[in-house]
């Protein structure tokens, strides 16, 4: 039920905003309202760090930035019907720079399509069991990249009640070394075995999200409110 006008323009359910790419971010989206009421001026994924825990050396300097370092934009997939996405689909393609500054087009770089998304209100009048049900439903809007040996999949859900979801999912493989000097071969101390003489180094994925807010205007706060639980009175 969405629709697509000048190329990046969609329209779904009160919804409305404007999909954008570049090599950095990949994925971005602009002027997000809902109900003919603003909400975002830009939504993106502007950075992630990768730091690893092993603290042999030369492990303590490695820490991936996999937005600023690779381009998230530049790593994208094109993306197939049947397995990376399902169902009625509408495809953006992405255009980007080579190396020479000459342009190219990532084709079905990124996808878009209609989920179910459970039940959105429910009730059975006892008095005399009428049920009554609506099911919700969801706009999905992805992006996968692979970065070396990670795929990572982004999606952002725009739902019926004027929620929004950015939901990122981790593929791929790990990144592998040999166990350090001293360490027990067969029991790392920073990582985990996964085939003989080979050590998956734990690590951190942190995620770094623009979200240019707008609610109603340019005049908004973040408040952050913590629940303490009362001191024990005995």
């Amino acid at each position: 039920s969405f629709t697509v006008q000048d190329g990046n323009l969609v329209e779904w359910q009160g919804w409305k905003f404007r999909v954008g790419f570049n090599y950095r971010e990949g994925l971005t989206l602009h002027h997000v309202e809902f109900g003919n009421r603003s909400v975002l001026h830009k939504l993106s994924l502007v950075e992630m760090a990768v730091p690893y825990a092993d603290p042999n050396p030369p492990f303590p300097r490695k820490c991936a930035f996999d937005v600023g370092d690779y381009g998230l934009g530049y790593c994208a997939n094109s993306l197939e019907l049947g397995c990376d996405c399902l169902g009625h689909i509408h495809y953006f393609d992405a255009t980007l720079a080579d190396s020479n500054g000459e342009p190219y087009t990532v084709s079905k770089a990124i996808c878009m399509h209609e989920e179910d998304d459970g039940i959105l209100w429910k009730h059975v009048e006892y008095r005399n069991g009428h049920n009554e049900s609506r099911r919700a439903r969801e706009l999905v809007i992805s992006k996968i990249c692979t970065v070396v040996n990670y795929e990572y999949l982004l999606y952002i859900r725009f739902k019926l009640n004027g929620e929004i979801e950015f939901e990122i999912r981790l593929s791929g493989e790990l990144s592998t070394n040999l166990p350090s000097a001293g360490e027990d071969p067969e029991k790392p101390s920073y990582g985990v075995l996964c085939a003989p003489g080979v050590n998956a180094q734990i690590h951190q994925h942190m995620f770094c999200a623009r979200l240019d807010m707008a609610v109603d205007g340019d005049e908004n706060t973040v408040s952050e409110i913590d629940v303490i639980g009362q001191p024990d009175p005995s």
